[in-house]
């Protein structure tokens, strides 16, 4: 019985099973893996394959079997991968040969005219080719909605020149979205899986350099699923392209280096801190407390059912607003005390799952709150607000009847000065009870208002040694430290 797999874009995976002869094939292959060669035996007398070897551009594999017979090979082709198979079967395998296809441009990353380098797409071939293109400064908003089949369709805002543009890429009109702060938030990467019997994205999720988002359609389980990630180091995303049908069949991105980040002059009276964008979601009104504080001295949280309700900070020159809605009698509030200056604040965590920020933790250099509102579980998008060697000196963000998103604003921490060590000053006459085993007890002689004495009980060996008095004598009497 004749058998053909077809052309694929690449081979992901071979699946292998045999003794004597070859019955099936299994081994999976890297994401930037292909197969350019094969080579094997067959015996005429029985039509059956022996043993099979697998070259890829990494390494080989195998050989599977027994060498006996004759030889049987599919050569390498000068830019050629194998891109499918096909041959003959019984209860066996029978025979093999291989289809050949161009090596992708995209393996490793090619250029593209806009200087940047494009990942190939993940996923499966279907549906109809679409490109955002790599002629943007960056990615602004990203809508997905999901259905039982998968990933149903995908859509993309974008700035460029300081406009923003997109399109959706799938079924019909989508439901969650991730909202990006374009310039100083940026995408690094997304992972996303699909089954071999499925047509389509399975489960996807977004990562940024502030935020792990939450995944989207079906959690990757592993098994005979195949799992893709689109990144590349020290470059961010700035456009996609895929195939789309009905729902995603498959997403590859356009990356472009990151440039080095800028201290901004924001704040009253150019304080030059370095400003992070808010963290959350739309919605709600925007508030700023500013940029022109030195540290933060206090910080209340009210929370409810919903999450975080409304947030308000004290700084050292200033008392902020309360960032919310205090009203919802239910919740509880909470009071974080930062002993400014010696105790500055240095990160926020938070997350959110809906439109309100679902709970919230503050961590300075000498201590970590907990999880105020709800502690994150798993499911929901996180964030954390840090810039290395920075402290935290104002807050900004969106709000309504809850907190929507926050902000925040750093400037560096200034160096501790070595202080000299003085000498203490020394008065009336030098004392030395000399070296004993151990201190068995302290006595305080009190005065008015000063310690006017101590004498300590020591011991040596098996004996007690009381010693003298040191100081002035007091009728107030001794109290003693055991």
């Amino acid at each position: 019985m004749s058998w053909d797999d077809g052309t694929a874009r690449k081979v992901k995976k071979v699946h292998i099973t045999y003794d004597d002869v070859i019955y099936s094939v299994q081994f999976p292959l890297e994401s930037d893996e292909y197969i350019t060669a094969l080579s094997g035996y067959a015996l005429s007398t029985q039509d059956v394959v022996t043993s099979l070897t697998f070259t890829t551009n990494k390494k080989t594999y195998g050989p599977y079997g027994n060498k006996f017979g004759y030889q049987i090979s599919a050569p390498e082709k000068t830019g050629k991968q194998f891109a499918g198979f096909h041959g003959t079967k019984d209860n066996i395998l029978n025979s093999i040969d291989v289809h050949y296809a161009p090596i992708p441009t995209g393996t490793g990353g090619s250029e593209t005219g806009s200087g940047a380098q494009r990942l190939p797409g993940e996923g499966l071939v279907g549906g109809t080719a679409w490109d955002d293109g790599s002629d943007h400064d960056g990615v602004t908003n990203i809508y997905v909605a999901s259905t039982l089949l998968g990933i149903k369709n995908v859509m993309f805002g974008y700035m460029k020149d300081g406009s923003k543009q997109g399109g959706h890429h799938g079924g019909d009109p989508t439901k969650q979205e991730i909202v990006i702060n374009h310039p100083d938030e940026h995408l690094v990467s997304v992972e996303g899986w699909y089954e071999s019997s499925s047509k389509f994205i399975m489960g996807i999720q977004f990562k940024t350099n502030y935020k792990i988002c939450a995944s989207m359609g079906y959690r990757y389980e592993g098994d005979n699923d195949y799992k893709f990630t689109l990144q590349v180091q020290d470059k961010k995303i700035i456009g996609f392209h895929g195939f789309a049908s009905n729902h995603l069949n498959s997403i590859g991105a356009y990356f472009s280096p990151l440039f080095s980040t800028t201290t901004l002059p924001i704040g009253t009276g150019g304080s030059g801190a370095q400003k992070l964008g808010a963290q959350g979601v739309t919605g709600g009104s925007a508030w700023d407390d500013g940029s022109y504080h030195d540290g933060v001295t206090k910080i209340v949280v009210r929370t409810c059912t919903l999450g975080v309700q409304f947030v308000n900070f004290y700084y050292d020159n200033d008392i902020g607003a309360v960032h919310g809605a205090p009203g919802d009698p239910t919740g509880s509030t909470h009071h974080i005390v930062i002993n400014h200056p010696d105790e500055h604040l240095v990160s926020i965590e938070g997350w959110y799952i809906s439109n309100y920020i679902s709970g919230i933790r503050f961590k300075t250099n000498q201590k970590t709150s907990g999880y105020i509102g709800y502690e994150y579980k798993g499911s929901g998008t996180i964030f954390t607000l840090q810039v290395q060697d920075k402290k935290i000196i104002g807050f900004h963000g969106f709000a309504s009847d809850h907190l929507n998103s926050i902000g925040a604003y750093f400037v560096p921490v200034p160096s501790t000065p070595t202080l000299p060590i003085v000498p203490p000053k020394r008065f009336g006459a030098v004392w030395d009870d000399g070296t004993h085993d151990k201190v068995k007890k302290v006595f305080i002689g009190l005065g008015q208002d000063v310690i006017a004495s101590v004498k300590f009980e020591y011991i040596n060996g098996s004996g007690v040694v009381n010693g003298v008095e040191h100081g002035t004598p007091t009728l107030l009497g001794f109290e003693e430290v055991r």
